[in-house]
């Protein structure tokens, strides 16, 4: 495979069943089964499908045919991941997933099983987080959200966005004691919307959603809310697992494969697709986006999966929180 020459060769159409063979044989052909595709189970815009975009862009260039990003958004992207699941198994059809697939399993009665149905191929990227808080809210560090909580009437509200912000919220409410409440927002701009009019106290975001306004004095950063601060533009800033162990909101961004996918295709997609994130211009984009690019082995992301899931699965029981 020589980046974007690629020699095209005619084979028999079984050897279409399985993107491996093409792979290890050195040649991609047109004449395939239809373009691959990344599924991204998110309305076109978001930022798991600009990511899912970059990615199939460059994979296209190093295997010479179209890798299509197909959005299918719906139920807290159950409905994209669950096409995956029945997807043939020949390494076409892939999901571009992210936390949800360790959420979900712990808030939605599900028609798969995230572990036992789809076959990890690499991990994309981190996300990282901060935590941000109304700028006339008495909180400088997160040593003194206690104060702050018992001192204000019914405690603090954090704004709880979809995923991981929520996570945070619930997080932060079991630190505390209980005297946080959780005010559900379906997106992250509403959310945000209502923490820069002080209509909420605090809330866990992105840090490419809010970079601009913690800079511009809107609202104020109180700690990096991700495992690490090495990579945040604000590494002066504690770790919330600095006060609280285990305290953990990070985002990721992952591709997966049908369960029956052959172990050959999943290792050739997961060479070339570690090809990608090697990538000077792939980096570097993902950074401007505060990403943290990974990569690595499948067994390397199956086992981050399980971890992350693991861990807020025991956060939603501590939390209460009712299957839907």
């Amino acid at each position: 495979m020589n980046g974007l020459r690629v020699r095209h060769c005619r084979l028999p159409a079984i050897a279409w069943a399985a993107l491996a063979i093409a792979l290890w044989s050195g040649c991609l052909s047109a004449q395939g089964p239809g373009p691959m595709r990344l599924v991204a189970p998110v309305p076109a815009g978001a930022s798991l499908d600009s990511t899912a975009r970059l990615i199939a862009s460059h994979l296209a260039e190093r295997l010479g045919e179209t890798v299509l990003v197909e959005n299918r958004p719906g139920a807290a992207t159950s409905i994209g991941t669950e096409y995956v699941v029945r997807a043939a198994p020949d390494g076409r059809t892939l999901l571009f997933g992210a936390a949800a697939l360790v959420l979900n399993p712990s808030l939605y009665k599900l028609n798969y099983d995230v572990f036992r149905d789809l076959r990890p191929v690499i991990q994309v990227s981190g996300e990282l987080y901060l935590l941000v808080v109304r700028n006339d809210l008495p909180v400088a560090a997160p040593s003194d959200l206690l104060k702050a909580a018992k001192e204000k009437p019914g405690g603090l509200n954090c704004a709880a966005g979809p995923g991981m912000s929520t996570m945070g919220c619930e997080q932060l409410r079991l630190h505390l004691g209980g005297n946080v409440t959780s005010i559900p927002f379906p997106g992250m701009a509403p959310a945000l919307t209502s923490l820069l009019g002080s209509h909420v106290d605090l809330m866990f975001v992105p840090i490419e959603d809010v970079l601009g306004f913690v800079r511009t004095g809107r609202v104020r950063a109180v700690a990096n809310a991700s495992e690490s601060r090495k990579e945040s533009p604000f590494p002066e800033l504690p770790l919330m697992s600095d006060f609280w162990p285990g305290f953990a909101v990070t985002g990721l961004y992952g591709i997966l494969a049908p369960a029956g996918t052959p172990a050959e295709t999943v290792a050739a997609l997961n060479r070339e697709i570690n090809a990608v994130l090697s990538s000077l211009a792939v980096r570097e984009r993902l950074i401007v986006g505060w990403q943290v690019p990974a990569g690595g082995t499948p067994e390397q992301f199956g086992d981050l999966l399980r971890r992350r899931h693991d861990h807020y699965q025991r956060v939603i029981r501590a939390a209460g929180i009712t299957v839907q």
